[in-house]
């Protein structure tokens, strides 16, 4: 909360000082350790990078927009109508991570501009501009926490820009604030007062007229205001129902006003206070009187909505009519949501119950109200418009030529309504105009998206930016990292070519590429390829889920060693869980036990039995794994062998789903949890049928709130609730070993850990490195970060924030390299980036800034080959490849 001012001197000073003591202080932005090297840019076919000129408006007799590019992101641009004009107006966030501004504001008769920023970590801001870098200054940021609360531009008026800020905590409490442009001249009109709001609540339905601001508050009050405490006050209180919008024109105010029952009624009555007059007729019930309305002179224009009536009101019942549109038949029109004025008449669009597309122009009488254009039912009207010099400019949407936009402009009478020669843009276009011309894009959010000016009487459209060419994205299946793997010295990876997967093989340092593997048929969008595991023969890979190859490398030694699939063309073998023993590899397929040692020959049926999803282990030299049919759910022993496949244990009887689940090695044992009840017992096991018990002290937990033990040498840890326990207490971490079973740490009760693979856990020596999905149960709010265990509760804690605040930084795609691990975290200074850790706030650290700045690349695929850790990560140029970074040597 922000105190009102009691003067605008001490208010701006208080505002101030109470800004900067919430100000966001985190540490320094770390450095990075080194620069990550892109492999190849495999695919350079164009990329889809777009300047996403998402808006423009006029800022004196220059355009304000947005646009993105490689070296500053996104951030606000300005130009006068020419290429030599146009220039970036200020880098508001250094670097290429950009600022993202959005919900431009103009005000000031048209010389400033405000724009938003959204930060959740440092606070929503609000930047004011006059069109010079010196004058764009950032006026309010949200004061970091204890709030949290969102802006949004509301209204501008002559003096200054009215905001919102919305606390997203407790009841959603709203302040309106008034900014004339600096930091000292910023303060709340409705202070927050413990759980609501000195003054007004809840501010909404705006409209402005000269200085004043006009808007509903506290459910049936209308309030106006001149930016200071003292000129902000209530005009009328609605009695007779709920206000729903506003709208100004000369000296009245038109209010909307929703009824206990029935209608909306349209009232009116002085703008500076007094009674409201019902001038709207029962005879023309509406929905919506004011959601569109425009002000021409002293009458106020506006749609019915029930039936997108155009009507107009000087204030009085009489002078509150319908206009009536009429084509060549005698049909009336149905107007468009969005009207333009220019030169003294009111622009709108139509569309008859013909299909045909109008274009009107009025005045507000049945003699100035005149059709200017018509167009086939193919093109759909777009209701933007703007007028600028001796042109109105509006486009129109070719539904049969792929939905392209064509810019047509008119003087305002029916033979000077043209269609613009001019590039056709895909998906419609943003438009502005000033005194110096008229702006539009071209191409909007594709890679070819350009601001272009008309400044002249000549419609030549002249190009204002250039867009920057970036290529294809060359790992599809980026977020997996089964999509690339090393064989024969080469890096083999599935690189989307635009149209099908291939096969590639590809020189670790970039040098030599080329494609050794092609599907022979289209490919099935649900089908499946990837990397599975090594033998001294190549790589394994899956593709269409059911087929298994190798590959050394070469196209001659790329070949299909088993399809599992019942029949050629589909994909239902479904070839799941490699585990390794040897060299040789166990997987599930066509609902039985596999073995591959990488040959076809080698490649066969162990066993009919069939693994359930993720119970394949190595244990003591064998392999064990969990199969559920009618009956029972089994523990399986083998050595290889059909013969040498056997039962350990099968009395968990319950026909049709499986009742022992999560079978891993921890401890020095197997472990499992198996039906006990409505609940899961924890069991153990020594690999033999005498050595398979439950565990004692029993240990009794709740069906489907149970995780897989994970390996800490003489001890086992594993997620788990008790049944029966108190709503706050969730699934926390429990530790067994010789002793018993018991929690790891008390307090950890309000600490939510996921059971999703990015949320999963990672032993490494003694300790258990880990991410809860959320901690705010925690003595210190915003704990989404890394955390380690090594089944204590001293040893149990936070490694690092390093993401301070109220968000954390997420750890994720978490993978162990020796005595540390490899993980991406997000943070202020540079976003979702690649960090490493050995389980110490010193030596947890920022390892490459791929896409420099606040943008995130989001290394994702993270794996170990040849001495280097390889990931695909994402770069504006490149969109997703595979980079690498150089591993420590020991």
């Amino acid at each position: 909360m922000i105190p009102a001012p009691r003067s605008s001197r001490a208010s701006s000073l208080l505002l101030t000082v109470l800004a900067a003591a919430f100000t966001f202080t985190g540490t320094p932005a770390p450095a990075q350790e080194q620069t990550a090297k892109l492999v190849k840019d495999l695919n350079r076919a164009p990329g889809d990078y777009s300047a996403s000129i998402d808006w423009a408006v006029p800022l004196g007799n220059r355009a304000l927009f947005v646009q993105s590019t490689f070296a500053y992101g996104s951030e606000p641009w300005i130009s006068d109508g020419t290429p030599a004009g146009t220039h970036l107006l200020k880098d508001v966030v250094p670097g290429p991570g950009g600022s993202h501004p959005n919900q431009p504001l103009p005000f000031a008769d048209g010389t400033k501009v405000a724009f938003h920023r959204d930060s959740w970590a440092t606070g929503d801001k609000i930047w004011v501009t006059d069109g010079t870098e010196a004058g764009t200054v950032q006026a309010y940021v949200v004061p970091a926490p204890p709030m949290r609360a969102q802006l949004q531009l509301k209204a501008g008026t002559t003096t200054g820009v009215f905001f919102e800020q919305t606390e997203v905590d407790g009841n959603a409490t709203r302040e309106l604030l008034f900014t004339d442009g600096t930091a000292a001249g910023t303060w709340t009109l409705n202070p927050i007062n413990g759980d609501g709001n000195d003054r007004f609540a809840q501010p909404t339905a705006y409209a402005t007229t000269g200085p004043w601001c006009y808007f509903i508050a506290s459910g049936n009050e209308v309030w106006r205001s001149d930016g200071t405490v003292a000129g902000t006050a209530k005009v009328l209180t609605i009695t007779t129902g709920t206000p729903a919008h506003l709208a100004l024109a000369g000296t009245h105010l038109f209010v909307d006003i929703a009824p206990a029952s029935g209608t909306h009624e349209l009232w009116s009555g002085p703008a500076n206070g007094g009674d409201l007059t019902r001038i709207d007729s029962p005879q023309h019930p509406a929905s919506d009187w004011l959601e569109h309305a425009i002000a021409l002179g002293d009458e106020l224009f506006f749609l019915r909505q029930n039936s997108s009536e155009l009507w107009a009101s000087d204030g009085t019942a009489a002078g509150t009519r319908q206009i009536a549109l009429l084509d060549d038949h005698g049909t009336e029109s149905v107007v468009g949501a969005s009207f333009t004025l220019w030169k003294d008449a009111l622009y709108f669009r139509s569309r008859t119950d013909q299909n045909i597309n109008e274009l009107w122009r009025t005045d507000g009488t049945a003699a100035g109200t005149t059709r200017l254009s018509s167009s086939a039912p193919s093109y759909y009207p777009s209701p933007y418009m703007w007028g600028t010099g001796d042109y109105l400019y509006f486009h129109e949407v070719d539904v049969h030529a792929s939905y392209k936009s064509v810019l047509w402009r008119t003087q305002g009478d029916p033979a000077s309504t043209r269609r613009v020669k001019g590039p056709a843009a895909s998906g419609g276009y943003t438009l502005t105009g000033t005194d110096s011309g008229f702006f539009f894009t071209s191409g909007d959010n594709t890679p070819d998206e350009t601001l272009f000016a008309i400044t002249g009487k000549k419609p030549k459209p002249v190009p204002l930016t250039q867009p920057e060419k970036s290529t294809a994205l060359g790992i599809e299946d980026h977020y997996e990292p089964d999509s690339y793997e090393m064989a024969g010295g080469n890096i083999v990876s599935f690189v989307w070519t635009g149209d099908r997967r291939e096969l590639w093989s590809i020189a670790p340092d970039g040098s030599r590429t080329r494609a050794i593997w092609r599907p022979k048929r289209p490919e099935h969008p649900d089908w499946e390829a990837g990397f599975c595991g090594t033998t001294p023969h190549g790589a394994l890979f899956i593709y269409e889920s059911s087929q298994l190859w190798i590959t050394d490398g070469t196209a001659k030694g790329t070949r299909l060693l088993a399809d599992h699939s019942s029949h050629p063309g589909s994909n239902d073998g479904y070839v799941t869980d490699f585990v390794k023993l040897g060299d040789t590899w166990y997987y599930s397929a066509e609902s039985s036990l596999w073995k591959t040692d990488g040959t076809k020959a080698g490649t066969s049926r162990v066993s009919y039995a069939d693994p359930d999803g993720g119970t394949l282990v190595t244990f003591q030299g064998s392999l064990y794994f969990l199969s559920t049919d009618r009956a029972h759910t089994v523990l399986w022993r083998s050595d290889g062998t059909e013969e040498g496949t056997v039962w350990v244990e099968g009395s968990w009887n319950n026909p049709f789903w499986p009742t022992a689940s999560h079978l891993s090695v921890a401890g020095g044992q197997l472990l499992l949890f198996a039906r006990h009840g409505d609940d899961v017992q924890l069991w153990q096991s020594d690999g033999t049928t005498e050595g398979t018990i439950p565990v004692s002290p029993s240990a009794i937990f709740e069906t489907n709130m149970v995780s897989k033990a994970f390996d800490l040498g003489d001890k086992a840890l594993f997620r788990a609730r008790q049944p029966d326990e108190p709503e706050n207490i969730g699934v926390r971490w429990w530790c067994h070993d010789a002793t018993g079973t018991r929690p790891v740490r008390d307090d950890m009760i309000g600490q939510t850990i996921g059971f999703s693979a990015s949320s999963g856990a990672f032993p490494v020596g003694s300790q258990l490195f880990y991410c809860p999905e959320e901690d705010d149960g925690l003595p210190n709010f915003g704990n989404a970060e890394l955390w380690v265990t090594n089944g204590t509760s001293a040893g149990t804690r936070k490694v690092k924030d390093i993401g301070p605040g109220i968000l954390g930084s997420s750890p994720d795609n978490i993978l162990v390299v020796g005595n540390q691990i490899y993980f991406t975290a997000y943070d202020l200074a540079h976003g979702n980036e690649l960090w490493r850790s050995d389980g110490t706030e010193a030596g947890t650290v920022l390892v490459a800034d791929i896409e420099p700045g606040e943008e995130s690349s989001t290394p994702t695929a993270l794996k170990v080959m040849d001495g280097k850790l390889y990931f695909t990560a994402h770069r504006n140029d490149v969109d997703w490849e595979l980079f690498s970074i150089d591993l420590p040597q020991d």
